[in-house]
């Protein structure tokens, strides 16, 4: 089910921009992101289920939900993720980060692989 969910992520998403890893937002955003129409003013066909649900546990089981305690808002922007800055502990990034500039340091972004860093970026 998680591999349907991955691949049917990777096909609605990844064929416009990069597909994220799911743990860089939080269960929140994956969950308000997934129904909406309206993506960051592009306007998308509906996802259907069962390949809306199917997504969905591919997303919560790799993703965490984010304490919302009030302080910070639930990020829709990669860049204001407070997982993502976890998941980059002192990176400087030198311009604002989006999904297209992950595969400057992971190469393997289009595979879904960021473990692999370009060594060449500095």
């Amino acid at each position: 089910l998680l591999q349907r969910g991955e691949t049917l992520y990777q096909q609605r998403c990844g064929t416009c921009h990069v597909a994220l890893p799911p743990q860089v937002l939080p269960s929140q955003t994956w969950q308000t992101l997934l129904p909406e129409t309206n993506h960051y003013g592009v306007v998308l066909p509906p996802f259907q289920n069962p390949e809306l649900e199917d997504t969905w546990e591919y997303l919560s089981f790799f993703s965490r939900p984010m304490v919302e305690d009030g302080l910070r808002p639930i990020p829709y922007r990669v860049q204001r993720s407070i997982f993502f800055k976890v998941l980059h502990p002192e990176v400087e990034f030198t311009e604002t980060v989006t999904p297209e500039t992950c595969i400057k340091c992971h190469p393997g972004t289009p595979e879904l692989n960021f473990r692999q860093l370009n060594t060449s970026v500095q």
